[in-house]
């Protein structure tokens, strides 16, 4: 996504994230010098796009990550339910 800063010699300009690049040069932007009003705004209302999709991304994973956990926690007390049942069957079997 972004360069490492620590590779670049401390005199260059700071990296700029790929995604910000990309917004510069369709607003024709060049990030050594400020953008009129105009491009100012439609520049930041693209930063705002960018970060509610990141959000919305996030929210995403994080439901996902949610119902998944949900359903393993599920599978996983099936699984010790069915272990206890056949360990009792066994002792039960043992027994006779």
């Amino acid at each position: 996504m972004t360069t490492d800063p620590a590779a670049e010699p401390a005199d260059a300009p700071p990296a700029l994230h790929t995604l910000l690049r990309r917004q510069l040069r369709r607003l024709g932007v060049d990030h050594g010098s400020p953008p009129d009003a105009t491009r100012w705004t439609a520049l930041l209302q693209g930063i705002s796009r960018a970060y509610a999709e990141a959000d919305r991304d996030r929210y995403l994973l994080e439901h996902s990550q949610t119902l998944a956990s949900g359903e393993m926690a599920s599978l996983n007390a099936e699984l010790r339910a069915a272990r206890d049942r056949a360990e009792e069957m066994a002792r039960v079997k043992s027994d006779f």
